[in-house]
């Protein structure tokens, strides 16, 4: 699956980048978790943050 780190709104995107669906998943639940709770679209800054707890395994499986 292609995961977009940074969209087309944001400044230097799009940025994608293949995932397998699970871990796809995790980043996705993760991320959409994040912006709800604040009630608006994540920054570039969140974003990148999100896609290195990923790769350098801090994130853990959601629940």
């Amino acid at each position: 699956m292609k995961h977009h780190m940074l969209y087309g709104y944001h400044e230097g995107g799009p940025v994608t980048t293949r995932l397998c669906p699970e871990h796809h998943d995790w980043i996705t639940r993760r991320q959409a978790h994040a912006a709800r709770k604040q009630r608006r679209r994540l920054s570039e800054r969140q974003r990148w943050f999100f896609w290195y707890e990923l790769i350098e395994g801090r994130m853990t499986r959601p629940r």
